[in-house]
């Protein structure tokens, strides 16, 4: 049944501009919320900061690297202590129980991490072909 005219008229439509404005209010809203969400994630990852240690040998192994190297790798210890869940290029070790190694371009940095006191021990940093050898 056709609709009257006259009724057609009494129809809420909206102009473009009104759409317009209320597709900025979502989206302001949206970003607001992402924003509070980033905030969010900073707070926690700050809560989760670890205190990391070197053994001997670690400060030994690094002491023969070479300085462009070296730098990368500590840069890249020290993110691994600001938020050790985030790094992608860290892997737990099969062969034991808290043992992890992070990848650094051709260098492995092994070492443990404890949750219940928030404590990065670095172990050792070797190149690739000697990290995964048996000892």
């Amino acid at each position: 049944m056709p609709v009257p005219y006259k009724h057609l008229s009494t129809v809420d439509f909206q102009s473009p501009a009104e759409l317009s404005h209320q597709a900025t209010k979502r989206q302001l809203i949206s970003n607001y919320i992402s924003l509070l969400l980033i905030i969010l994630m900073f707070y926690i990852l700050d809560s989760m900061e670890y205190k990391v240690t070197f053994t001997d040998t670690a400060i030994k192994s690094l002491k023969k690297i070479g300085h462009q190297d070296r730098n990368k790798i500590l840069e890249n210890i020290e993110l691994l202590g600001l938020a050790p869940f985030v790094k992608s290029n860290v892997k737990k070790l099969v062969s034991h129980d808290n043992s992890f190694r992070l990848r650094v371009g051709n260098y492995r940095v092994l070492f443990d991490r404890d949750d219940a006191v928030h404590i990065i021990d670095i172990i050792d940093v070797l190149t690739r072909k000697d990290a995964y050898k048996k000892r």
